[in-house]
C-alpha cells in the first residue's frame, strides 16, 4: 500500500508534503507516518478550473457511457482489496466488518446511479402543443434535466467510504454529468487517496477527461472556504457537524450567484416514548435505544441522543422507573471504545464532565472503564423544565 500523501488534480498527483499533516491511528492511539499535503490556493484553483473545462464534454457524454464509468469506479474500489479495509480501520478505529459493509454500500450506490442512467431516468419529458384544446390551446411544454456544473463534495468523518470520496454525493454528481472536486476529510486522508486512485483508474480505463475528478487534501480550514466561494463551483454536498455546515452555508449565502448547499448536519434525533409503549415494552425499548445510541461508538447521525418519556410515578405506576432501570443496566454493560479522532474523544469527555456539574442533571449510568484514549458511554436524566431552561 503506497501512499503519495498528495492531492489528485485532474489526473496528476501533486503537492508539498514536507510541511503537511499526518493521520492518527485510532486503533493504536498514535500518529501515523505518511505526510499529507495541505493544498495551496493555486492547487485548489487549478482543480476547480480543470473541472470546469471538463464539464463541457463530460456533461454531454451519453448516459450509457456515464453508467459504465460509475460501474468501473466500483470495480476499481473492490480491486483495492484488503489495503482499503486496513487503512480505513486504522484511520477511523471502526471494525473491519463495518468497513467491508460500507464498501459494499459505496459500490452499491455507484451501481444504483448507473442503473438509473441505463433506465434513462434522466430523460426529459416532452408534451407537444394541442391547438384544438378547449377552452384554451395547450402550449408545447418540456421538462428536462441539466447538469449544474462543478460540484464540491466534503467527506464525512464517520463514513470514510459511503459518504466520502466516492460516496453518494460524488456518485449522484457524476451521474448527472457534473465533475467533482472532493475535499477529503483530514481524519482519513489515506483512505481518501486510495479511493481517489480507484477513480483515477476508472477515468483512464473509460478514457474520460481527468478534470472530471480531483481530490483536495488538507487540514487548513481556509481551503473549505476557498472551495465553496469559488465562482465556478455550482453546488456543494456536505456531511458533517452543524457548526461547520452553518459556517459554509453562511459563506455560500454571501456569493453573488446563489448555489444549492446539500448539507446533512448533526442531529440530536429526539425519541418520544408514548405512555402505552412504556407500559408494554419498557425493557425492549430501553435495550434498543441503548444499542442504537451506541452504533459506531455513538457517532452515527441517526443516534437517538434524547429520549423523552413521562414519569408516571406520581400516578402510582412504575413504568418509567422500570424503563430507567433497564436502560441503566444496558448502558452499564457497554464496553469502552475509540472515537474517530482524539479531538472527538476530548470534546466528548469534556462535555460529560461539564454536564455532571449542571443542577438538575443526573448521571444515571456509564459504560465500562477502558484505556485512557477510549470513551465510556453515559446516560443522563433531567426533567423538562431543566431541559427547556438550560441550553447545554
Amino acid at each position: 500500500m503506497n501512499l503519495t500523501g498528495k492531492n489528485l488534480i485532474a489526473g496528476e498527483f501533486s503537492g508539498d508534503t514536507q510541511h503537511g499533516f499526518v493521520a492518527f491511528n485510532a486503533q493504536e492511539n498514535q500518529p501515523m507516518t505518511t505526510l499529507f499535503a495541505n493544498a495551496s490556493e493555486l492547487e485548489v484553483n487549478s482543480a476547480i478550473a480543470r473541472a470546469d473545462e471538463a464539464f463541457v464534454n463530460y456533461s454531454q457524454l451519453p448516459a450509457s457511457e456515464r453508467a459504465v464509468f460509475l460501474r468501473t469506479i466500483g470495480e476499481q474500489i473492490l480491486a483495492l482489496g484488503d489495503d482499503l479495509v486496513t487503512i480505513a480501520c486504522a484511520e477511523t478505529g471502526l471494525p473491519a466488518a463495518r468497513i467491508q459493509g460500507e464498501r459494499g454500500r459505496t459500490v452499491g450506490q455507484l451501481n444504483l446511479f448507473a442503473d438509473l442512467l441505463d433506465k434513462q431516468e434522466y430523460q426529459g419529458v416532452i408534451e407537444h402543443a394541442i391547438s384544438e384544446r378547449q377552452p384554451l390551446p395547450k402550449p408545447d411544454t418540456r421538462l428536462g434535466y441539466l447538469p449544474l456544473g462543478v460540484v464540491a463534495v466534503f467527506g464525512a468523518s464517520n463514513f470514510p467510504l459511503a459518504f466520502s470520496t466516492a460516496g453518494g454525493d460524488t456518485a449522484s454528481a457524476l451521474a448527472a454529468g457534473c465533475p467533482v472536486v472532493m475535499k477529503a476529510h483530514a481524519a482519513h486522508p489515506g483512505t481518501a487517496e486510495l479511493v481517489a486512485s480507484a477513480i483515477l483508474n476508472a477515468i483512464k480505463l473509460c478514457k474520460i477527461d481527468g478534470g472530471v475528478f480531483s481530490l483536495i487534501q488538507g487540514k487548513n480550514y481556509d481551503i473549505s472556504s476557498q472551495i465553496v466561494t469559488h465562482p465556478l463551483i455550482k453546488a456543494v454536498g456536505f456531511t458533517g457537524s452543524e457548526r461547520v455546515g452553518m459556517i459554509l452555508q453562511a459563506q455560500i449565502n454571501q456569493r453573488p450567484e446563489p448555489i444549492p448547499f446539500y448539507g446533512e448536519l448533526g442531529s440530536l434525533n429526539p425519541q418520544f416514548i408514548l405512555a402505552n409503549k412504556l407500559e408494554e415494552q419498557a425493557d425492549d425499548i430501553a435495550q434498543q435505544l441503548v444499542a442504537s445510541t451506541l452504533m459506531g461508538q455513538g457517532q452515527f447521525c441517526t443516534s437517538p441522543g434524547i429520549w423523552l418519556a413521562i414519569d408516571d410515578s406520581e400516578n402510582g405506576q412504575n413504568n418509567y422507573q422500570h424503563f430507567i432501570k433497564a436502560a441503566k443496566e444496558a448502558m452499564s454493560a457497554q464496553i469502552a471504545g475509540v472515537m474517530l479522532t482524539p479531538g472527538i474523544c476530548k470534546t466528548y469527555n469534556r462535555q460529560v464532565a461539564q454536564w455532571q456539574q449542571i443542577s438538575g442533571v443526573n448521571l444515571l449510568a456509564q459504560g465500562q472503564q477502558g484505556e485512557d484514549f477510549q470513551c465510556r458511554s453515559a446516560l443522563f436524566e433531567t426533567d423538562l423544565t431543566t431541559f427547556i431552561n438550560t441550553p447545554e
